[in-house]
């Protein structure tokens, strides 16, 4: 489980990397991300999952959990900076969700 240091939660901050990061997207993911300019270079995670993917929140936030833990166990591959996850297809399984984060993070350049 990711802790509440390394999420993201303030507006701005969303309103930034959406504005101003770059994205890179795969099967099921999308990846805005942009380089952290705060002086304590820390990692920074949001994961986001619309209600187009599924209108009962116990679905949405089971995604969530799922892709938090997929980052949690890949958090020192991953370099300094922040990130928004969004969910863009429902998976076929925790295991497809996994490897579509993992090539959508090299395919970002992000590993």
């Amino acid at each position: 489980m990711l802790t509440k240091k390394v999420r993201l939660n303030r507006d701005s901050d969303f309103k930034k990397i959406y504005k101003k990061g770059r994205f890179s997207s795969s099967r099921y993911l999308r990846i805005n991300s942009i380089v952290n300019i705060a002086k304590n270079n820390k990692k920074s995670f949001a994961v986001v999952v619309s209600k187009k993917i599924s209108t009962k929140a116990t679905d949405r936030n089971l995604y969530k959990r799922q892709i938090r833990h997929i980052i949690a166990q890949n958090i020192d591959i991953i370099p300094s900076g922040q990130y928004i996850i969004s969910l863009k297809a429902k998976p076929d399984s925790f295991l497809a969700l996994d490897e579509d984060l993992k090539q959508c993070l090299k395919k970002a350049c992000l590993v």
